[in-house]
């Protein structure tokens, strides 16, 4: 995204304010300018403008900046790395000073970690009124417009592109089990459909005891529900959270600071030791998915016994071994539903890991799932090495770059080449957490099936499955990946193939018709087209002008489609048989033509 000259911006009408807006901050994704902001910042940029800002000082505005993966929105951003940041929020009524401070201070969170000097304003455009956040960031106060002119005239530089750099999702998306202390100070965010599931869960738990929080990998269901138990907690009320795994460092930290919560492992509390449980109000269970049926039981006996709060979190598609599947706790949480009012809620947006990841590792396991549009898999690796000798000089390359490898778990009663890395952290080591950077291994113990689903030899240990075990693996990540092939040849090529057709889908394809494509040609031609049927008042003439833009759009995308082009071709044909214009039937057949010797020569077959 391209800093913008919010002067230039504002002069003109607000129908054009989209196109406008991201042809100007060469928006990779299209961004939607509400006519309500852009009127709003038409005001603002009138009373800079009468008291003395210049179109200068009025450069360097990131307008409409999200970060995506939480859906955060920032109206006006100017930035001068290392010194200080300047946010302008737009109101077009009058919604309340708290509003507006509590907007600010969570604005402040987000922005504090860029530059040492955060300034936070409000512009109210009904009353011309701009409000500012004080420096300790608790109130905020009405300020003159003059205040804000001299703070616009102090920057000295201003950053020009990349502000999505600056905004890492890592950085508000954060694990409470593998960033404890940030978690601990309330240093994250919870996105609107956490935020809405928790109001639910805390307005009904007096009619409900039973509330689910499910969910694929990365979409937040351990934030969620640690974040509940804490509030909890912290509120007076005795918790408990159950880890249906093994407890790492950053469970032990949580353990000891927050007073009034408790974390078991589930196999702490076995069916002897459910009486522990007695003493809680709320029981917290985190991947519950994974629980011996006796202790569900038993958690479920003690919640319906002593009139307790049960929340639970899980993800059917996250079991890794055959005794999970056979315990089928879904079937028992069903029951719940029937008997129990039983409540779910379902986290339907991954924010944890990167689209790019989740649309890989999908494809990963079952090749038939290809991304439906173009991703950018830059950031993960599929590497290849012939023997496990050459694997580990890899493995420590990438350490090196601050991957986290994980291994698979090792059996604990046969020996197998598992064992060679049973010092670093395996794939139930890991339950719960969460690495920016993960690196896996695949060998001879994976295949693909005749359908490209992937497969799995007999693990060591015969309960657990190995295509679960890499799955658990490969979640864990979010921001890069690395897939390490050692001696599997076959495996390498089909996986390397993933990153290999979205190139050549896309970014090959891309190239190709730029080749071949001549823009000046298909400009004058569709120029010919519009000129000659702007002339023509019936409903035709528009619909062969649309037909074109229909067309041209579709050209000059990443990637051509044939449906659509053939749709469009067939639509002026038809439209041409309704009239009788041999000045219009020649151009659009000469347009036709063209179109069609463009399709043929990149796809080397006719479209219609």
């Amino acid at each position: 995204m391209k800093a913008i000259n919010i002067y230039v911006y504002t002069r003109i009408q607000s129908d054009l304010a989209t196109e406008y807006e991201n042809i100007l901050g060469e928006c990779s994704d299209k961004s939607t300018a509400k006519k309500h902001e852009f009127l709003s910042l038409v005001e603002l940029v009138d009373e800079l403008s009468k008291s003395g800002v210049t179109a200068g000082e009025m450069d360097g505005f990131f307008v409409s900046f999200s970060i995506k993966q939480i859906g955060k929105e920032f109206d006006l951003l100017k930035i001068e790395e290392d010194s200080k940041v300047l946010n302008i929020e737009l109101k077009s009524e009058d919604v309340g000073e708290r509003e507006i401070c509590e907007q600010l201070q969570k604005n402040r969170c987000y922005l504090s970690h860029i530059a040492p000097a955060v300034h936070l304003y409000t512009f109210v455009s009904k009353t011309k009124q701009l409000y500012c956040l004080d420096d300790d960031g608790l109130n905020i106060r009405s300020v003159e417009i003059s205040e804000l002119k001299k703070l616009m005239e102090s920057f000295n530089t201003k950053l020009e592109n990349g502000v999505e750099n600056l905004f890492r999702a890592s950085n508000y998306l954060i694990s409470p089990l593998n960033s404890p202390e940030k978690f601990l100070k309330g240093g994250y965010f919870l996105t609107p459909q956490q935020k809405g599931f928790k109001r639910e869960i805390i307005e009904n738990e007096k009619e409900n005891v039973f509330f689910g929080i499910t969910g694929k990998a990365g979409t937040g269901k351990t934030l969620l529900l640690y974040d509940i138990a804490k509030e909890k907690a912290l509120g007076g009320c005795k918790c408990c959270v159950v880890h249906s795994g093994m407890l790492c460092e950053g469970h032990k930290l949580l353990n000891s600071k927050i007073n009034g919560l408790t974390i078991y492992a589930a196999k702490d509390i076995g069916e002897e030791k459910i009486k522990v449980l007695s003493s809680f109000e709320y029981i917290f269970v985190d991947e519950i998915q994974r629980i011996y049926l006796q202790t569900f039981q038993g958690i479920v006996e003690e919640v319906l016994e002593n009139k307790k709060v049960a929340i639970f979190s899980y993800d059917f598609e996250q079991i890794m071994a055959n005794a999970e599947i056979s315990r089928d706790i879904k079937s028992e949480i069903d029951v719940l539903k029937d008997r129990y009012g039983f409540r779910e809620f379902k986290l339907s947006n991954t924010i944890r890991t990167s689209r790019e990841i989740a649309t890989f590792c999908r494809e990963l396991m079952d090749l038939r799932q290809m991304a439906s549009g173009y991703m950018d898999y830059s950031k993960i690796d599929v590497l290849y090495t012939n023997n496990t000798d050459e694997a580990d000089e890899v493995i420590r390359l990438y350490k090196s770059k601050n991957y986290r490898f994980i291994s698979y778990t090792p059996s604990s009663f046969y020996k197998s080449s598992l064992d060679k890395y049973k010092d670093e952290l395996n794939t139930h080591q890991v339950i719960g957490q969460e690495f920016d950077n993960v690196l896996i291994m695949m060998d001879d113990n994976f295949r693909y099936d005749s359908d490209g689903r992937i497969q799995g030899r007999t693990h060591p240990n015969p309960d657990y499955l190995f295509y679960k075990l890499m799955y658990q693996a490969i979640s864990r990540a979010r921001e890069k990946l690395c897939i390490l092939v050692v001696g599997n040849y076959e495996l390498f090529k089909q996986v390397l193939g993933i990153k290999y057709r979205m190139l050549e889908r896309y970014q090959f394809k891309e190239s190709r018709i730029n080749g071949i494509l001549s823009l000046k040609k298909l400009n004058g031609l569709t120029k010919k087209v519009k000129d000659i049927v702007s002339e023509i008042d019936a409903e035709d003439g528009k619909l062969i002008s649309e037909s074109v833009d229909m067309i041209n759009d579709d050209l000059r995308g990443a990637e051509m489609h044939r449906k659509i082009i053939s749709c469009g071709i067939n639509l002026l044909i038809l439209t041409l048989c309704n009239m009788k214009n041999s000045e219009v039937e020649k151009a659009v057949k000469d347009y036709c033509e063209y179109i069609k010797e463009i399709f043929r020569l990149c796809e080397g077959s006719e479209v219609v």
